[in-house]
Parts: C-alpha cells; sequence; structure tokens
C-alpha cells in the first residue's frame, strides 16, 4: 500500500506505519525498523483546558504519545492463539 501512494520517483517509506502528531508540535513519522515485525504505541491522556475567543474555558482530553516499542517477528511466533 505504501508504495502505491507515494511518487514513482520519491524515497523509499515502506517501512512508514504511522504519523502522529502531539498538540502544538510537528507531525512525526512511525517507522517499522528492520526485522520488526509490529509496533505498540504507549498513549496516555493529557486534561487540557481550552478558552474560546469570548473567554470560556472547558476542559478536556488530550491523546499524548509516550512510547513506542518495537516487536521482532521471532516473538510473534511464540504468542498463543
Amino acid at each position: 500500500m505504501s508504495q502505491l501512494s507515494r511518487p514513482g520517483n520519491g524515497p523509499n517509506r515502506d517501512r512508514v506505519i504511522a504519523l502522529w502528531k502531539q498538540e502544538g508540535g510537528g507531525a512525526e513519522e512511525i517507522e517499522l525498523p528492520l526485522g520488526s515485525a509490529a509496533a505498540v504505541l504507549s498513549i496516555s491522556m493529557k486534561h487540557v483546558k481550552d478558552w474560546s475567543a469570548d473567554g470560556r474555558s472547558r476542559c478536556s482530553n488530550m491523546p499524548s504519545l509516550t512510547g513506542v516499542r518495537f516487536l521482532k517477528a521471532e516473538k510473534l511466533s511464540t504468542l498463543p492463539l
């Protein structure tokens, strides 16, 4: 799929599996390293207060990426089904 979504002369991006954007930050590609078969994303919720233009506020939850771990293929084959 990733080969179909890139320009023919662009860089090889076939190991990129996700795009994450933190609040107030830029987008970050999550790339699966060679030899890895899966990624586990750790996400926590941050409580933030939003303000409107007229001064009203509200509390809301914002997901935040706190970690990424990669699983190798040999570990996946030992998991029970």
